[in-house]
């Protein structure tokens, strides 16, 4: 900056009477050498107002022009004299909001200059390119001129003027900028770090915040003129509809912060129907303001007695529950303390109470900051608090599916004997009375299986352990294989069983068969089950085909009991059923369409249910298909037999400490034709393999001593054994049974008990060609 020896400023009246001098230009302050008159009828010019008597003019004391809210236009006028060598000068109006001024410049000759500013015109058509309103005059040394400006604004009639050389403007606006622009730049991190907690916690909390801060933003870029200057420098008329809307929504939104930070509806009913009725007068008025600019100034004023009076309310409820004395409650509160600093500082400033400059707009930046930082502080505090939460439940969910997978192990153990034996009972010859006892236990025991898996599926959905294994499939199969086994449930009720296959499907798809078949079975099993009477019709339709994606509606229809309109949402619920008799006169725990629901979101599929009381139902089903390039193995059906063993010879050997599975698994193999050895523990395995080579063991993946995981991976790593067998997982725990941990330990597949006997006879011949491959 260039040195000044000495600056004079010379303010005369009319008289002559008023001398002020100077000798710093940032001391530059004129206001206190200003007259003003007020113009009722906003219709003056500047020759009648040179005309006025100077006895009329109001000489202006004070050191700030702040009239507040006015209709009326008010005319202003100062003379000066420039004792220095700069020519150049800049009279600058500091607040930005200003709608219109008017100045004259009359100089000795009596020519007068004029030129017009505000925020009525657009930013590229001032001649001052910056967010303040700056006139720019040259004033030769020992000259002198007269200023006349009119002011007519629907904002605060604010007018703080400085008198300040072009040089030093420059310097000083650029220390503005800076912190002007450090705060916003700390308020946008403030945002990405809260958007960023919001989208992994999911906490709304967080999402209202960032809120806050961008609607105090906004509200800061339209004060400061950053906004008008930046963003949108050509459209003028957003200074006025975006500043009361930017305070309203930034109190709006506080106030459902601190509603929803406090939980404050959990002590105090009241204080909580204050705030949210508060809350919508706010968010009402702000809507109504953006397009509103008849009442702009009575709303204007409004905005800043429910803003004061609102912090005021937020800040003693915020100190109350802070007397929990919890650390991240005393943090909210100083947050709210600073924002109410800061309002202070900006009402004081704007009303001309205190001085409107570098100093108090860098105490207003200040508590803003210290707010973000608080604000900040107290949700590092609701973080740990959540992350304490989410260990304790992560322990807890650990617990719970520890206990599942122990209750599915034991459970499934004595069931895999039940219905193993039932089977290897029903293919020896029995009475007829010996027959329909062993179906009844077999039946049974299905039945409790069936409801036993559905708790276990729903159960690893809900922990994100739900896996799919898709496959080609030959989708029309399915589909008839679905009717086909349905069918006996339907020949007591006289049901007519319909399928419908669109044959414009290619069938050969790559797909989850088991998933799919659980929906099928689940879906018109129940159509079947609350049918009396009429028909239970499955059709499956293409709705379109792209590229390789097949987009398949599958639509379940039947004559049914119906469900009333307001209980179908409840139908998806785990456990919920229309009302207690259903359980009671059909029976069913309530888990299949829930389940159903689950697994179809999970494929990224959808489902509707329609229904009318009375006259049935209908489930529509869309999922997306791949299709296949795989050539569909046309497998024929293989019997339970001893001619198995003779098609797909191999050496068994299967582990399992329980004896009853040892048994089941005897008899199963048995009867396709297969001498089996047995082991009941890891280290047996390991002495037998010394002794003799298998093509496959079925391994139990809980034992004692060792059990199946470690035994597998020593099998693998054995560096003696010339042919490696093919190990499969056999286990009776679905929670802990996933396909991908099998596969890295060197298990090739799985195979739950109690066994299915359709998935061994589709297995064997799978791993049958798998042993082959490992000589």
């Amino acid at each position: 900056m260039l040195q000044i020896l000495f600056f004079l400023l010379v303010s005369f009246s009319i008289q002559g009477s008023d001398l002020f001098y100077l000798n710093k230009l940032e001391n530059s302050e004129i206001n206190s050498y200003i007259y003003y008159l007020e113009d009722s009828t906003n219709e003056k010019t500047i020759l009648e107002m040179q005309k006025i008597d100077q006895e009329l003019w109001i000489k202006n004391n004070g050191k700030k022009i702040n009239f507040g809210l006015q209709k009326n236009s008010f005319w202003f006028k100062t003379e000066i004299q420039n004792y220095t060598e700069f020519k150049d000068w800049l009279l600058e109006f500091q607040f930005p909001l200003l709608e219109r001024i008017d100045i004259y410049l009359i100089r000795e000759n009596s020519k007068i200059e004029t030129e017009s500013m505000g925020t009525f015109k657009k930013f590229s058509e001032r001649k001052v390119k910056n967010r303040k309103l700056i006139y720019l005059f040259h004033l030769h040394q020992n000259e002198k001129v007269q200023i006349f400006f009119k002011v007519k604004t629907k904002t605060i009639m604010n007018i703080p003027i400085h008198l300040v050389e072009k040089e030093f403007f420059h310097e000083n606006d650029y220390l503005e900028y800076s912190l002007l622009f450090s705060l916003f730049s700390v308020a946008f991190l403030f945002i990405f770090y809260n958007l960023f907690y919001f989208i992994l916690l999911k906490r709304l909390s967080f999402l209202i915040l960032v809120l806050v801060v961008f609607f105090f933003i906004l509200f800061q870029i339209i004060q400061t003129g950053i906004g008008f200057q930046f963003i949108w420098m050509d459209h003028p008329e957003m200074n006025l509809s975006l500043n009361l809307f930017s305070i309203f929504y930034s109190y709006g939104f506080l106030g459902l912060y601190v509603n929803q930070y406090l939980n404050i509806k959990s002590y105090s009913i009241l204080n909580f129907r204050i705030i949210k009725f508060i809350i919508h007068i706010l968010l009402i008025i702000g809507f109504y303001s953006f397009f509103d600019k008849i009442f702009y100034q009575e709303l204007a004023f409004g905005a800043q007695i429910i803003a004061a009076s609102f912090l005021t309310y937020l800040l003693t409820v915020s100190i109350y529950v802070s007397f929990k004395f919890e650390i991240k409650y005393i943090y909210f509160s100083a947050s709210l303390f600073f924002t109410m600093i800061g309002l202070i500082i900006f009402l004081l400033r704007t009303k001309g109470i205190i001085e409107s400059s570098l100093y108090t707009l860098t105490l207003v930046n200040f508590a803003s900051i210290l707010f973000l930082i608080f604000s900040s502080l107290s949700l590092i505090e609701t973080i740990k608090t959540l992350e304490k939460q989410n260990s304790e439940q992560e322990e807890v969910n650990k617990s719970k599916s520890s206990f599942i997978a122990m209750m599915s192990h034991e459970i499934r153990t004595p069931m895999n004997g039940i219905i193993g034996m039932s089977n290897l009972l029903l293919t020896t010859e029995l009475n007829p009375e010996q027959k329909k006892y062993s179906e009844i236990i077999g039946s049974s025991a299905n039945s409790l299986l069936g409801i036993i898996n559905d708790v276990l599926d729903i159960s690893k959905i809900d922990s994100g352990k739900m896996e799919f294994e898709s496959r080609t499939i030959d989708l029309k199969k399915i589909f008839l294989e679905v009717i086909e086994l349905l069918k006996p449930r339907t020949y007591q009720k006289f049901l007519d069983l319909k399928l419908e296959f669109d044959e414009k499907i290619n069938p050969s798809v790559y797909f989850d068969e088991t998933r799919l078949k659980q929906i099928l079975f689940n879906l018109v099993g129940n159509s079947i089950k609350f049918t009396k009477k009429g028909f239970v019709k499955l059709k499956i339709e293409l709705l379109d085909q792209i590229n390789d994606f097949q987009y398949i509606k599958i639509l379940i229809e039947d004559t049914g009991i119906g469900i009333p309109e307001d209980k179908i949402d409840s139908l998806f619920q785990p456990f919920s059923q229309v009302d207690s008799s259903i359980t009671r006169n059909f029976g069913g725990s309530g888990l299949g369409l829930a389940i159903t629901k689950k697994i179809i979101k999970l494929m990224k599929g959808s489902i509707e249910l329609s229904s009318e009381l009375n006259f049935g139902t209908k489930i529509t089903i869309l999922l997306q298909m791949k299709i296949s390039k795989e050539k569909i193995d046309s497998e024929k059906v293989l019997m339970l037999n001893s001619d198995f063993a003779k098609e797909f010879p191999m050496s068994i050997l299967v582990v399992d400490d329980n004896q009853i599975n040892l048994e089941v698994a005897k008899g199963i193999f048995h009867k396709l034709g297969f001498q089996i050895h047995t082991a009941d523990t890891g280290l047996i395995v390991l002495e037998l393999l010394k002794l003799k080579v298998y093509d496959l063991i079925l391994m139990d993946l809980h034992m004692p001593e060792m059990d199946g995981y470690e035994a597998t991976e020593k099998i693998m790593r054995n560096p003696i054994l010339k042919k490696k067998p093919v190990i499969i997982a056999f286990t009776a725990d679905l929670v802990d049974a996933s396909k991908d941990n099998l596969l890295k330990v060197g298990f090739e597949d799985l195979i739950l008990k109690p066994i299915n006997l359709n998935e061994l006879k589709e297995k064997l011949p799978i791993w049958h060609k798998k042993a082959n491959k490992n000589i």
